[in-house]
Order: C-alpha cells, then sequence, then structure tokens
C-alpha cells in the first residue's frame, strides 16, 4: 500500500507531520486487530502521472523517495514505523523521535539516519514555524494591497 501526501493540489504545510500521525493511527489500528504490517514514511519529490502506453496505462508514483519508504517498510521491525531524516527534520518539532540507526538501503551511496515515531512532543501546540506552500499568487497580491 502507498499513501502520499501533498499532491497538488492538496498541498499542504505540514504534509510530513500528517503522514507521521496518520502512519501512527494506523499501526495502533492494525496493532488492535492483530494485522502484523512495517510503515516507512521518505519525504521528497516525486513523479505523479500516468505510465504505460495507450494500450494499458496506470496512474502511478514514482521516484527515489517511493523507493526509500519502500526499502524502509522492508526492513522495519515488525509492527513498527520508521521516517528518514527528511521526515524527520519537518517533523520534528510536533513528533518526538527516537533515533534508531544509520541504515544502508540499495540505491542509495550513503547511510541513511532512521527514526521512530513516539508520538506528539510536548510543545507541538506550541510551535509557530508555519511554511507556505503553492501559495505565490495569493502572497503577491496580499503585497501589493
Amino acid at each position: 500500500l502507498i499513501v502520499v501526501f501533498g499532491v497538488p493540489p492538496f498541498t499542504w504545510e505540514n504534509n510530513a507531520v500528517r503522514a507521521v500521525k496518520t502512519a501512527m493511527e494506523v499501526k495502533d489500528m492494525l496493532n488492535g486487530i492483530h494485522i502484523q504490517h512495517g510503515i516507512g514514511i521518505a519525504t521528497g519529490d516525486v513523479y505523479v502521472g500516468s505510465v504505460g502506453s495507450h494500450v494499458r496505462h496506470e496512474h502511478a508514483v514514482v521516484g527515489d523517495t517511493v523507493n526509500t519508504a519502500a526499502r524502509l517498510s522492508n526492513k522495519v521491525p515488525a509492527n513498527s514505523i520508521w521516517v528518514e531524516e527528511n521526515t524527520h527534520a519537518l517533523a520534528k518539532t510536533t513528533i518526538q523521535f527516537r533515533w534508531v540507526k544509520e541504515l544502508k538501503v540499495k540505491g542509495k551511496n550513503k547511510l541513511i539516519q532512521v527514526y521512530h515515531p513516539e508520538g506528539l512532543s510536548r510543545n507541538s501546540a506550541l510551535s509557530t514555524h508555519k511554511q507556505l506552500l503553492g501559495r505565490q499568487k495569493e502572497l503577491k497580491e496580499f503585497s501589493i494591497a
């Protein structure tokens, strides 16, 4: 199963946080009905669109970020979540993480840092860092007014 956050026009400032929070909820639900699983989360650019020929095509999400998430989900211990450093960096003000290890994965020259989400951080409600994405037109209108 692949879940994607931030595909236009559904882009939010906190896509990484939304992804991790959703993964934690899915993990709790699957644990509650005793289904074994592993969740890997990576944040970055992907290609989203139709792939194939005029005879057979499908909508797909592909790219290094997708591959990294898949590699993490294959290596994570049962019933757990692992995220890579990009996701960690974007979500760490809201989600409390525990560093797990450096991991060598296929297709990557360098080791990736792996983290496990522990829950919401105490100061997540106090976080004031917000970044607007895809709002250049609106920002320009405000600066003119």
